[in-house]
């Protein structure tokens, strides 16, 4: 293998890393394949552990091609804050969570230092993004400042609009719009890169054109650093050290900048709720489906549903917040044809072996007291006579 080989081939290593992906539980990603058709994909446990998994993103700039999809990581009240959620978007694997509880009244400072939440200075919460730490910080700092007695319906609201999908949809405009010209550039330094600069090579040798290519490669990236400076202050205003981050890497870092519209994009909509996401993007059977699953999951959550040493004034904010959620994602559902009951009724037996189900992940067993382990041991329930007979 010659010195151009080596070169190209490391060069493909390094840019196949930077298409993989790195999942936090309770996440999922939204994701184009080949034929340009959105996927959902769950983190795993291949290529994964307790904390999240790897997942591929296709490597062509054609479009950004991958957002992720959150539920809310933390319970508010019209009581305080409470860094814990039962509701789990992965079918398995609920992620980890500190469970510390704060009344509003004690709340002194709130900061978000990349993606660590801190109240009081102290670890609230462990975000999948410096954006959404932001966010929350954003949150907790009106609902700190906020009347008590206005602060029922500030979360009212804030829950209305994740169900909101002309919100998701003018996020969404907003972000395609502001990295179509962004887009453009990805797609020419990536033709530099990996058509372009092979050719001369192979034709006119390293020692010939080499610095020429080196040049109008970090000349493209020093254009794509100043388009996202401005792509990024539109979509992240108050996010200025992850902007200065995601500047400092494409001026850099030439095969970081090819994947800066999908990295860019990636956290544009995470304020909206999936189902709102992906009735939108991926269609009717797909939104039926993971419908299905989260009414299952806010009704059946993995248990155990809360930590066992919280006070009691925790386990009211926590009730508040999820039956909250739970009735504002209901009416959207039902809003748009889907029967709440045919969610979470039995399924039908997949053998004739099979006596009970469990009612979150609707795995079947054999015996009517066993236990799914995959929803935390959560007990199962009995097929109805005429089912278990059919």
């Amino acid at each position: 293998m010659g010195d151009l080989e080596r070169i190209a081939a490391v060069l493909t290593l390094v840019y196949a890393i930077e298409c993989v992906v790195f999942l936090r539980r309770n996440t999922a990603l939204l994701r184009r394949d080949f034929l340009l058709r959105w996927q959902l994909y769950h983190p795993g446990s291949t290529l994964g552990n307790a904390r999240g998994a790897l997942a591929w993103v296709i490597p062509l700039p054609l479009f950004p091609c991958s957002l992720t999809l959150r539920l809310p990581p933390i319970s508010l009240s019209p009581e305080g804050a409470l860094a814990w959620t039962p509701f789990c978007l992965n079918p398995r694997w609920r992620s980890a969570q500190t469970g510390r509880w704060v009344p509003w009244d004690q709340v002194q400072s709130v900061e978000a230092q990349s993606s660590r939440l801190l109240i009081n200075g102290s670890l609230f919460l462990n975000a999948c993004s410096s954006h959404e730490a932001l966010r929350w910080a954003g949150v907790i700092r009106s609902l700190v400042k906020a009347d008590p007695k206005a602060r029922p319906d500030e979360l009212e609201k804030s829950i209305a609009n994740a169900f909101d999908s002309d919100v998701f949809d003018r996020r969404w405009d907003e972000a395609q719009r502001s990295q179509k010209w962004l887009t453009l550039q990805s797609e020419l330094l990536f033709f530099t890169v990996f058509l372009l600069s092979p050719a001369l090579l192979y034709k006119w040798g390293l020692s010939q054109v080499g610095w020429w290519l080196l040049g109008g490669i970090y000349f493209q990236s020093f254009l794509m650093a100043w388009t996202v400076n401005r792509a990024h202050k539109k979509l992240f205003p108050a996010n200025g050290d992850d902007r200065f981050v995601r500047v400092l890497t494409t001026l850099l870092a030439p095969l970081s900048a090819i994947r800066a519209p999908d990295l860019l994009l990636r956290s544009s909509v995470e304020m909206s709720h999936p189902l709102i996401i992906i009735r939108s993007l991926m269609g009717e059977a797909e939104w039926k489906r993971c419908a299905n699953h989260l009414i299952r999951d806010s009704r059946f959550p993995i248990l155990p549903e809360l930590p066992h040493d919280l006070p009691s004034e925790a386990r009211t904010a926590e009730r508040w917040w999820r039956d909250r959620w739970t009735q504002a994602m209901e009416r959207s559902v039902l809003s748009k044809g889907l029967k709440v009951e045919q969610a979470v009724g039995a399924p039908p037996p997949s053998e004739s072996l099979h006596r009970a189900y469990c009612p979150r992940c609707l795995a079947q067993f054999t015996d009517t007291q066993a236990l799914c382990v995959d929803c935390g041991n959560r007990p199962v329930v009995g097929f109805p006579s005429s089912s278990a007979l059919g």
